[in-house]
């Protein structure tokens, strides 16, 4: 089977030529159990949705469930839920959320078609400050030499990258995780290119980490599945 990953740690990463992550590893292994080969083919974020569609591959690395979504893939049980987070350089680390970015109308790197873009606008984040990427790597090197005053993706992202920075890296940026208050912990699942993926991966992913539906009670929001 077909799985799209993104560079972004500790989901999804190379290591000498091997994919590896936490979505990449459960993955791997749901589709071991259901018999199926792992085919990992590299993408981006903005591409992942539109990939199934066209029939590129037949699941995505997991993001987010919104209704937008819903409309345009099917969804397995939620495998994580997360917390967003600002990669903000350490000069900049009493920005403690949107609210902060917004009042001080500073620029702000996002992945295009993350739903951080949306969660900037509706905490008042001014469209022209809002500075699109197309991959982790690109959006926080723009923390690093100054073009945008943060980052904003999931925290445990921006944690992962820290711990890849060199000491003089990890001086410079820190990550602030966003109030609850401005955006709370979501679930977020696989994107499946047909029902019939869904269901079978269900099936097997109920067995590993346990039940629940989009829209149910999610996991701990302070904790990811990584087999």
């Amino acid at each position: 089977m077909r799985f799209a990953w993104i560079d972004e740690p500790p989901f999804n990463y190379e290591v000498e030529g091997v994919v590896t992550g936490c979505d990449v590893e459960l993955a791997r292994r749901a589709f071991s159990a259901l018999g199926d080969s792992f085919e990992p083919i590299h993408s981006t974020f903005e591409e992942l949705l539109p990939g199934l569609r066209d029939g590129r591959w037949d699941v995505t690395t997991a993001m987010f469930v919104t209704p937008e979504r819903e409309a345009r893939a099917f969804f397995t049980r939620p495998i994580w839920s997360l917390r967003d987070g600002l990669l903000v350089a350490h000069a900049n680390r009493h920005l403690t959320g949107y609210t902060a970015l917004a009042r001080e109308h500073l620029k702000v790197a996002v992945l295009a078609g993350q739903v951080q873009h949306d969660h900037a606008l509706s905490l008042g984040v001014d469209p022209a400050d809002l500075v699109e990427f197309g991959s982790y790597g690109e959006a926080a090197a723009a923390v690093l030499d100054g073009r945008v005053a943060a980052y904003a993706s999931v925290a445990l992202a921006h944690e992962a990258h820290l711990t890849t920075l060199g000491d003089h890296g990890r001086g410079r940026v820190t990550c602030v995780v966003v109030p609850s208050a401005e955006v709370a912990p979501a679930p977020g699942a696989f994107a499946c290119s047909s029902e019939d993926i869904r269901a079978a991966l269900d099936q097997v992913l109920a067995d590993m980490i346990g039940p629940g539906r989009p829209g149910e009670p999610s996991p701990d929001p302070a904790t990811w599945v990584a087999p």
